[in-house]
């Protein structure tokens, strides 16, 4: 395991994904879902040391399940978007 912490949240429509990581940058994916379980965004994305990535999936307001996948595992909470 790469990284110390990883937290979601989300703030005026747009997502946030903050990670300590232990090295200086690994190789990501988000993927974010309704509840219905579609896919509904999908982003590749570099984790910086201690760096904060922050993402517009134009998502109507609503409840989703965000999935980060790093380092071979999967990282997943419920979040509302507003």
């Amino acid at each position: 395991n790469e990284f110390e912490a990883l937290d979601f949240w989300t703030a005026n429509k747009q997502l946030f994904v903050k990670c300590n990581l232990l090295t200086s940058s690994i190789s990501a994916q988000l993927n974010v879902f309704n509840l219905a379980g579609q896919l509904v965004f999908s982003k590749d994305f570099a984790v910086q040391s201690n760096s904060q990535n922050v993402f517009s999936p134009n998502l109507l307001s609503g409840i989703y399940i965000i999935k980060v996948e790093m380092d071979g595992e999967i990282y997943s909470k419920r979040l509302f978007f507003f």
